[in-house]
């Protein structure tokens, strides 16, 4: 059983929420379809809803408690969420 884990996919503040980010997750989706593996993922509150629209799905979650260490409750939030391989030339879920 093959698998990628994604790392370090992040798009500058500035430029987010115009389609960089996605435009990124079907890239890799193309070359993970290619390779046949399974995508894993861990996602921020800001990118879940991203990755779920590209046919990830949650494997489970963590809570860290930030707020000891200057941040908000929200930054310590993350899943973890995977994605099968598809058909090359197959449509996303």
């Amino acid at each position: 059983n093959r698998f990628l884990d994604r790392k370090g996919t992040m798009v500058h503040p500035d430029y987010q929420r115009k389609g960089l980010g996605s435009w990124l997750t079907r890239y890799c989706n193309e070359i993970a379809d290619k390779t046949g593996g399974k995508t894993f993922v861990v996602a921020r509150p800001s990118s879940k809803h991203m990755f779920e629209s590209h046919g990830f799905r949650v494997l489970g979650s963590e809570d860290l408690d930030m707020t000891k260490y200057g941040g908000n409750e929200s930054d310590g939030k993350s899943w973890v969420l995977v994605r099968e391989p598809h058909e090359v030339g197959g449509k996303e879920n």
